[in-house]
């Protein structure tokens, strides 16, 4: 599952800017429960989550291996 997640690190980057904000933008929604109008988290965890994302520089490797362990379930 990990080394799924890594492979798609480079790919990730070789899109255009565009492109990979929106996949970006997709993945979080999915993750968070957005797309299923279930989303429960609160403005301070919202705010929490983007401490995080700027000051982790493995912020985002660290959370595409929540969202595949996440989609796994959700997909099983």
């Amino acid at each position: 599952m990990k080394e799924d997640v890594m492979t798609c690190m480079p790919i990730l980057k070789t899109m255009n800017l565009e492109i990979q904000q929106q996949a970006l933008f997709e993945m979080f929604e999915t993750y968070f429960d957005v797309d299923l109008d279930n989303c429960t988290m609160t403005h301070e965890a919202w705010i929490r989550h983007i401490v995080l994302a700027l000051s982790d520089d493995k912020y985002l490797e660290k959370m595409m291996v929540c969202f595949q362990a996440y989609e796994d379930e959700r997909n099983a």
